[in-house]
């Protein structure tokens, strides 16, 4: 019976690591996040669907070590926010507002962050550049 029990748990240890989704710690995000990162994707959830937006301009967001954040669009201009990296969120800060994203992805080459307001969403994806 002793045999019965021990093969039982070793099957279940098993799979609960085997089904662990391996990948980024939370805690590596803040180092993670620094770097040039191409906008590749933007779907907006108007509160029934999800659609897919057209990227007209091109866009590159560039996270630096010193917490600072710039949106840069090409042939429109640059923009600079603050930002704060807190476990799985990301807060950006501008003179008038701040808006927090949660962090869906972050690993070394791709990047998606959802926001919520109201009852609608936005959710954009990137690729490290």
């Amino acid at each position: 019976m002793k045999k019965i029990i021990l093969i039982a748990v070793a099957a279940l240890s098993l799979l609960a690591f085997s089904s662990c989704k391996k990948g980024v710690n939370v805690s590596d995000y803040p180092k993670l996040i620094i770097g040039s990162w191409e906008l590749v994707q933007r779907d907006y959830y108007d509160g029934e669907k999800w659609d897919k937006m057209p990227i007209e301009v091109p866009e590159t967001h560039v996270f630096k070590e010193d917490g600072t954040f710039q949106i840069i669009a090409e042939g429109e201009g640059t923009w600079e926010y603050k930002y704060k990296v807190e476990g799985a969120l990301m807060v950006l800060i501008n003179e008038e507002d701040s808006m927090v994203y949660n962090i869906e992805t972050l690993n070394s080459s791709e990047l998606i962050l959802t926001a919520s307001k109201e009852g609608e969403a936005i959710k954009e994806t990137f690729k490290k550049k």
